[in-house]
């Protein structure tokens, strides 16, 4: 490898995740890679450990957060559907202005970020 890229950066993530699963297996923690700042040769991450499985840490966030986006605080882990398929909502990313809501595919896992409209949007179609 002769420098840092967007495109080896992608494989060099997913073999950290892959490394650390045994790691969080050992101690029951669960890691979050966060994004990844790079130069040609050197990168730099945020690694985000939480206790479990990570869940729990996202829930209290969620609730102590929620008022400000007008959400209630038990949509935590709420399911909805759209399009056919059932989504779970997962986080509030505070800091992300215009997606912060978060939610994954319930099948899948494929988390997806919005709109704090579009997610209230999504829930009141799902009803």
């Amino acid at each position: 490898m002769k420098e840092f890229n967007r495109g080896n950066l992608d494989g060099i993530r997913r073999d950290i995740n892959e490394a650390l699963k045994a790691v969080e297996a050992k101690h029951d923690v669960s890691f979050d890679l966060g994004g990844i700042g790079f130069e040609k040769l050197k990168f730099t991450v945020k690694l985000t450990v939480s206790i479990g499985d990570g869940k729990e840490y996202q829930k209290t966030k969620f609730e102590q957060v929620c008022s400000i986006f007008d959400i209630p605080n038990d949509w935590y882990g709420k399911e909805f559907t759209n399009r056919g398929r059932k989504y779970r909502i997962t986080a509030i990313n505070t800091r992300a202005r215009k997606m912060p809501m978060e939610y994954e595919d319930v099948i899948s896992g494929g988390g997806y970020k919005c709109s704090v409209d579009h997610l209230k949007t999504m829930v009141k179609l799902s009803k």
